[in-house]
């Protein structure tokens, strides 16, 4: 992105003519007028809506302007001189002096932009050198945004040099811009063209450019203040960049003249012609206006030097346009950028002041910054936007208007809504001017009005304006209307509404009280949706001489809905499940609801249409029509009664509230008229009942309770009198028992003959005594058990202790006590001994225990064990021990459910079974005696090789246990046996395989050979040429050939033989003897042939070619040739 100033260099160099690239010599190309105008209006189209970035015409800022300059020649006198021409013995000499014009070289000839005129420095002949440095200065009241500085001189260029820069914001302090020196180190401490680096873009470079000494004449320098700046191409963006180019101050340091080092030599000619000349200065820029003016112009003050100021737009001000105008301050000051002009915008007044100021706590909170200060019309604020106090606005009107508010009714000294005028008014009063008092309030003055002291529960909170008295509703009384009347409670009802509620408290109390905060009880709707059955409804009829007869309705899964049809004469209900039954006084006040439509529209109105049926009979009812309902239809009608004993809600009999919520306490049945005529259908639906749920004593499940159900506010907390205690005195208090059965009854005293405990005397429903003092009975009547005396006295000490043993019962007799409930093992008069089957000595503190034998004797005899220790006497079923716990030697105490013997469960405890071991398999003791068996397992210890638990049989592999030394191994040969490890038991002899004979099963049988796995072969020989075809070779059988004949069977003749028979064959003609040994010379030649053959194989002979006239393929094996 190019900046501006880039901008203008490009536009400089395209009208001098030159393209931009780089010069083949170090001379800066640029524009000797310097000067480019504005070309950017601060406004698109001069249409103040649209502002722009906009800035000022590019110029020379130091044209025809004076530069302080600390060395001029020919001041003091005249000054002789020698320009230098690079030829030492043609040189051009002259004189500078100010009084002469033609040879004046002054400070104003630097800014003239004339090249035939210039300013020059007095020579080194003068003493004008090193460490000596000139400056050139120039203030040029006001800041510039400076895009380069050009220098032209008549001289050669110096070798060291520096352009320093100044502006408001740095003080006094020079702020070093460029460096030019051939030797930057050393003249500087600065590295040649050391890197600028983003963020430490503010920082001067020292460079050797510009720094030789040729040419002689007409060296230029030229330094670009953005030149090689990273943030160059996002000069807006950085504030460091442009505080860099702005300057409002000059300074040019000559630091050390160029020479050819011929100074050393003193030589005053050669002195003469080292010095400083400039024909040409000229620093490129713009006014710095901060993008809000594209024109600087002069100005003066009073009394003030004629400046060049901008001449701002965009509503700012400021010799740099650098604060926002007067009443321009709804936002911070801000530069203007290419996407943004930041034009100052106009404090939002209202209209009403034309002076305003920043608030920058206001900005940062509202994002608007303008304060408002002498507002007009009335009205004060940031935006003039509140009215005075005592005044308002109204909606068309931009001034405020006096309150008028009547100083005796009104608050805040007259003050109202600044809104609508509307004035505040003290307690009680209204109107607009606040002169009036309100409902309920009463006498105007000057401390507004009085209040009514109606209470809630009245009728309305308006009391009489004559002498402030209240109107009560039902059942609230007082002056004020202020309480309940006797036998009331006070509760909210769900319009916010307050009414006095019965105290039931089963007829025992008249005072209660509401416990708004009780959660235990809670809103609950018993309802039937029948969205699944009928909900267990029925129905019923009544016939003409009261005979009730139960009926079925019909359910319709999809109207949701029970219906019933009459068949009959008779009067025809539904009549609702048990859900809907029982205690529901809760209900009282509540609602009652139901959806109905019959199918005939006729339908005679009567008062017994819906019935709701007490336990007495009592019968509470009314019409469909009532608490204006709708009249029955056949379309479908909900339904909605209030169950209230208040004549209006038209229940009959009218009862008082105790009487009505009595019947309430135990419904028995709910009835709905359903037909009213033969043949007419009844529809029922969406039925239910406002009731009250005891979260803590529920018949219902947790999941009928609706959460976050709101609380049941008209349940009374009664004050019970001494005899009565419960919520609603439904119990009897400690001391007291029922009357009758019901918590209607009366609650009396309990009678306990002074035995009962004193707080809880007796059982409140039933009224059985909490006895004490050892006595029983429901009243207390008699010594418990272990106890004995007469309890109807009425003393603590009336029941005194037996002392039996385990508390038992006992009788007082001829003075004496006879214990006649001893414990179980216990006997005698006080139980001192044991009974029978028991041991132990109880005077001595050993108690009885029963005798533990472990059912192992007899229990038909006298005493089973020791009477004082314990240990068996008759141990039985072979068993010993003093429990009788272990059997006897030569038995084993089996499991119960061992079989033995004749395959007999044992029956007794024990099962104590002989060991019954094998005579023959079982180890003998030295004396020659068995040993026993083992008594936990009965395990007989058995002979080598022998196994059994009675050691009655030989270990699989082995035979002969009638040897009396244990069992012999079987050895059967695993190739001719069945089974290795099978034998006979007897005599050894192992399962053979076919045709395998032998007691091992190691031999083949006759007319057998070549015993195997698969047992022995069958001899196959031939009955012509055998000998015999029961006998061949047991290894290989062969069979025994007759004379001349041969074969493994004996099956054919030899060579040159014939004529197989019994007698064996006979011998062929003498020339079959011939053929006979030639065929036997061809065998031994070929037995040498394979030999040779099996040695060529090695080298991979493939052929072999003729012999004896035949030619041979060489076979795969050589061993298959002559075979």
């Amino acid at each position: 992105m190019f900046t501006s100033f880039n901008l203008f260099l490009i536009i400089i160099s395209i009208i001098n003519g030159h393209q931009l690239t780089k010069p083949k010599q170090k001379i800066p190309e640029i524009d000797p007028n310097h000067f480019q105008p504005s070309l950017i209006p601060c406004y698109q189209n001069n249409n103040k809506n649209f502002p722009q970035k906009c800035f000022p015409h590019f110029i020379n800022v130091v044209y025809n302007l004076n530069f302080e300059v600390t060395n001029t020649c020919g001041i003091y006198s005249p000054t002789n001189f020698c320009m230098q021409t690079g030829q030492r013995l043609n040189k051009y000499c002259d004189v500078c002096d100010i009084n002469i014009p033609q040879k004046a070289h002054l400070p104003k000839y630097l800014t003239d932009s004339e090249n035939s005129t210039f300013w020059q420095s007095e020579t080194m002949a003068d003493g004008i050198k090193y460490p000596q440095t000139i400056n050139l200065t120039i203030n040029l009241n006001k800041q510039f945004e400076i895009t380069y500085v050009h220098l032209k001189f008549i001289s050669p260029r110096p070798e060291s040099f520096v352009i320093y820069k100044k502006n408001k914001d740095n003080g006094n302090e020079w702020i070093p811009w460029q460096y030019y020196s051939g030797s930057c180190l050393s003249t500087f401490k600065l590295p040649e063209k050391a890197p600028i680096l983003p963020g430490n873009e503010a920082t001067a470079q020292c460079t050797k450019e510009f720094s030789d000494i040729s040419p002689l004449t007409g060296g230029r320098i030229a330094f670009s203040t953005l030149e090689g700046r990273p943030s160059a191409e996002n000069f807006e963006e950085s504030e460091e960049l442009q505080d860099w180019v702005t300057a409002e101050q000059i300074r040019i340091s000559l630091v050390r003249m160029n020479t050819f080092g011929d100074e050393i030599f003193g030589n005053k000619k050669v002195l003469s012609s080292y010095y400083y000349g400039i024909s040409d200065l000229a620093v490129g820029g713009r006014c710095k206006c901060n993008g809000h003016a594209n024109e600087c112009i002069k100005s003066t003050g009073k009394g003030l030097p004629q400046k060049l100021i901008c001449k701002c737009q965009h509503n700012t001000r400021g010799i740099d346009c650098n604060e926002c105008a007067p009443f321009y301050f709804d936002r911070p000051w801000r530069p203007a950028t290419s996407f943004e002009a930041n034009e100052c915008l106009p404090c939002n007044c209202s209209g009403l002041s034309k002076k305003c100021f920043f608030d920058p706590k206001l900005f940062e909170e509202t994002g608007h910054g303008g304060h408002c200060y002498e507002c007009m019309g009335n009205t004060q604020g940031v935006n003039c936007e509140r009215c005075l106090p005592n005044h308002w606005r109204s909606p068309n009107n931009n001034y405020c208007k006096p309150c008028n508010c009547n100083i005796n009714g009104s608050l805040n000294n007259g003050k109202c809504n600044e809104n609508n005028g509307i004035c505040e008014c003290k307690n009680g009063v209204t109107g607009k001017y606040c002169d009036k008092c309100l409902d309920g309030y009463f006498g105007f003055g000057i401390n507004g009005c009085k209040k009514c002291l109606c209470n809630n529960y009245s009728n309305s909170s308006i009391c009489s304006p004559l002498n402030g008295k209240c109107f009560c509703k039902e059942n609230v009384e007082g002056e004020y209307c202020d309480r309940c009347k006797p036998g009331y409670f006070l509760i909210k009802n769900n319009k916010n509404n307050f009414e006095c509620f019965p105290c039931f408290c089963f007829g025992h109390s008249s005072i209660c009280y509401s416990n708004n905060n009780q959660q235990n009880f809670i809103k609950f709707n018993i309802s039937s949706n029948f969205k699944l059955n009928n909900d267990e409804w029925k129905a019923l009829s009544i016939e003409s001489n009261g005979e009730i007869k139960n009926l079925k309705v019909n359910y319709d899964y999809k109207n949701k809905l029970i219906s019933i049809k009459q068949e009959c004469p008779w009067k025809i209900y539904f009549v609702a499940p048990k859900k809907f039954l029982g205690d529901q006084r809760f209900s009282y006040g509540q609602y009652l609801y139901f959806s109905y439509h019959k199918l005939l529209e006729y339908a005679p109105r009567t008062s017994t249409e819906l019935q709701l049926i007490g336990s007495k009979g009592d019968i509470l009812s009314l019409s469909f029509s009532s608490q204006q309902n709708p009249n029955i239809s056949t379309n479908k009608t909900f339904y909605k009664f209030k169950i209230h004993s208040n004549p209006k809600y038209q229940w009959n009999p009218h009862l008082n509230e105790t009487d009505f919520i009595q019947i309430l306490t135990n419904l028995t049945s709910i009835r709905i008229r359903a037909t009213f005529f033969q043949g007419d259908i009844g529809y029922l639906s969406d039925f239910g009942l406002n009731s009250v749920l005891d979260v803590f004593d529920s018949k219902y499940s947790p999941s009928a309770v609706i959460p976050h159900s709101s609380s049941a506010n008209w349940i009374e907390n009664c004050n019970c009198p001494p005899p009565y205690s419960g919520q609603f005195c439904q119990f009897c208090a400690p001391g007291f028992k029922r009357e009758s059965p019901g918590p209607l009854s009366k609650c009396i005293p309990c009678q306990c003959n002074g035995h009962s405990f004193g707080g809880k005397m007796c059982e409140p429903e039933t009224g059985i005594c909490y006895c004490k003092h050892n006595t029983s009975g429901n009243t207390c009547e008699r010594c418990a058990n272990g106890f004995y005396g007469d309890a109807l006295i009425g003393t603590s000490e009336d029941c005194k202790p037996c002392n039996c043993p385990g508390g038992g019962a006992c009788i007082y007799l001829d003075k004496q006590l006879i214990c006649t409930e001893c414990p179980e093992g216990y006997t005698g008069p006080r139980c001192e001994y044991c009974s029978e089957d028991y041991f132990g000595h109880p005077l001595f503190g050993k108690p009885c225990q029963k005798c533990d034998c472990n059912g192992n004797v007899d229990p038909n005899n006298i005493r089973q064990c020791n009477l004082f220790t314990g240990q068996c006497l008759q141990c039985i079923h072979h068993t010993t021990g003093w429990n009788c716990e272990k059997c006897l030697p030569g038995f084993w105490k089996a499991p119960n459910n061992y079989l033995f013997g004749d395959n007999k469960i044992s029956k007794n405890k024990f099962n104590c079974i002989p060991c019954n071991c094998h005579q023959l398999g079982t180890s003998k003791n030295k004396k020659g005696k068995l040993f026993s068996c083992s008594q936990i397992n009965g395990q007989c210890k058995c002979l080598p090789n022998v196994i059994g638990k009675r050691c009655e049989k030989c270990a699989i592999g082995y035979f002969n246990i009638f040897s009396k030394n244990g069992c012999q191994p079987c050895n059967c040969d695993p190739l001719g046996s069945l089974d290795v490890t099978e034998c006979d038991q007897r005599s050894g002899q192992c399962k053979c395989k076919n045709g395998v004979i032998g007691i091992n099963c190691d031999q083949c049988a006759p007319q057998y050979f070549g015993l195997n796995s698969s047992g022995c072969t069958k001899c196959l020989c031939n009955k012509i040429g055998s000998e015999s075809i029961d006998f061949c070779d047991i290894r290989n059988g062969q069979c025994l050939c007759n004379n001349n004949v041969e074969g493994i069977y004996c099956d054919h003749c030899k060579e040159n033989y014939f004529n197989l028979s019994i007698n064996g064959c006979q011998k062929c003609d003498d020339c079959y003897s011939l053929i006979s040994s030639k065929r036997d010379f061809i065998k031994e030649e070929m037995l040498k042939f394979k030999q040779k053959m099996d040695n060529l194989l090695k080298i991979k002979v493939i052929y072999l070619f003729w012999y004896f006239g035949t030619p041979f393929f060489l076979l795969p094996r050589a061993s298959k040739i002559g075979t």
